[in-house]
């Protein structure tokens, strides 16, 4: 079904991406199984082949590429976890006093929204912040002000039609807005 050459260039593609991998990353296992892994899912992948969107070799390698980041994006995750159990602001737990109680009513409500991106500041705080992100937006160029007010309530790519600035060049505009940002304090916020 597939060429000699071609089953040869897969495995050494694959051999060679796996022990770069696992030489960052140890904890992903043996090389063997990696490159286990990558082959596997090039041959799933090679009938999806479509010969008039790219060159076969480049399609290999983007397979392998692609699969090498969900395998890191997978180990991330797993060693975020830290081994903890999944746990329900619904499940029932006895609080300070012995009394069962469900585990949403011993979490202060500043944290119960932290996963959304949401946190309660006092007043002195927000209006602190709000000086601090003027004040950087004021240091700005007129153009990256513009695109950062922009991006409150638009993504980059609905800029670049309303604006006709190519994409690229707005996210420059992005990167030097970060670099501000980042030089005033205020990475936390980004």
């Amino acid at each position: 079904m597939y060429s000699e050459e071609l089953i040869e260039y897969v495995m050494k593609r694959a051999e060679f991406k796996a022990r770069q991998v696992v030489k960052k990353v140890p904890s992903l296992g043996e090389v063997e199984d990696v490159q286990q892994d990558l082959i596997e899912d090039v041959l799933r992948s090679l009938p999806r082949f479509n010969g008039d969107r790219a060159g076969v070799k480049t399609f290999i390698c983007r397979v392998i590429n692609n699969r090498i980041g969900d395998l890191l994006k997978s180990h991330e995750a797993a060693s975020r976890g830290n081994g903890c159990t999944k746990e329900s602001l619904d499940d029932w737990v006895r609080d300070e006093t012995g009394n069962w109680v469900r585990r949403d009513t011993t979490v202060d409500a500043s944290r119960r929204c932290a996963h959304l991106g949401i946190c309660e500041r006092s007043d002195h705080e927000q209006r602190e912040l709000e000086m601090d992100v003027a004040s950087v937006m004021a240091s700005l160029p007129p153009q990256q002000r513009d695109v950062c007010a922009m991006l409150r309530t638009k993504t980059p790519t609905e800029i670049a039609r309303e604006t006709g600035m190519a994409r690229s060049v707005i996210y420059k505009h992005i990167a030097a807005i970060r670099a501000a940002f980042i030089k005033a304090g205020l990475d936390h916020y980004l």
